[in-house]
């Protein structure tokens, strides 16, 4: 009986606290300020298909204060078809939502983001744990029952790399996103979004490689799709190249394919 009874408090508290999941949505390749409610506790696989190999990354996201999520990720990768999965590396990242402005039907708010990438030390990348790569961002976003709009900045700082790795990454990236059905909380609730994702790689003489030296920019249009039910999300996309790119490096930027499941979970403390 104590364990029928603690199952429905569960659902109880599920129904509860995530029963504005429905305002949960941000793009899939671009920045969201939205943050996770204080001590919810979110789990999520993500695999990204880049370069023709597969890249799994598992999440582990925590709200520690209503404006503050903090984030675990242990991205991995599988050149062809190896398996078991090998550790890439190990990202740490915050979130602070220092703005939000709700209002009938819609909702403003604005994030800087943060983290710092920890490379193996035997990786790909010749990174060393002792100087990990940082990164820094802010996202604005305006959410409505039937609208989305996202606008987003980060930059990326590599201290270390190949000869192929930039000593920098700038993004800029756009999204509209849209409900075509006002659903409730308890039914299936697709989402359509497409966003735009310029990237400058930031290069030097000493890492250009065949491009000379030259600052290369990237522009992709990104269709997408976030499908929930209830406190499980399902994501996928497809970011697609418009321009740049003609250097061909290994490790420019290129077609991605993403798909993802995201679960939410009680407030856990």
């Amino acid at each position: 009986m104590g364990i029928f009874r603690k199952a429905l408090w569960w659902g109880a508290m599920v129904g509860m606290h995530l029963g504005t999941m429905g305002w949960a949505h941000e793009p899939v390749f671009g920045l969201g300020p939205h943050t996770l409610y204080q001590y919810g506790l979110g789990v999520e696989f993500e695999t990204q298909k880049i370069h023709d190999n597969w890249h799994p990354t598992m999440e582990i996201l925590y709200g520690v204060t209503p404006n503050f999520s903090a984030t675990l990720a242990l991205p991995f990768q599988r050149p062809g078809k190896a398996f078991p999965p090998q550790p890439e590396n190990l990202v740490l990242r915050g979130k602070y939502r220092f703005y939000k402005r709700d209002m009938p039907g819609a909702s403003h708010q604005a994030a800087l983001h943060g983290g710092v990438i920890v490379l193996p030390s035997n990786g790909a990348e010749g990174g060393n744990s002792a100087f990990p790569n940082v990164f820094m961002g802010l996202s604005v976003g305006r959410e409505s029952r039937r609208h989305y709009g996202f606008v987003a900045v980060r930059m990326r700082w590599n201290r270390q790399g190949s000869a192929t790795t930039p000593r920098g990454v700038l993004k800029l990236d756009a999204a509209y996103g849209i409900r075509p059905w006002l659903l409730t909380y308890r039914q299936p609730d697709p989402v359509f979004l497409v966003e735009i994702n310029v990237v400058q790689r930031l290069t030097s003489h000493a890492t250009a490689g065949p491009s000379g030296g030259r600052n290369r920019t990237h522009i992709f249009l990104s269709p997408a799709l976030l499908f929930s039910y209830r406190n499980i999300m399902i994501k996928a996309g497809w970011k697609n190249p418009l321009f740049g790119g003609k250097e061909n490096l290994p490790s420019d930027p290129t077609r991605e394919i993403v798909l993802g499941v995201e679960i939410h979970f009680p407030p856990f403390r």
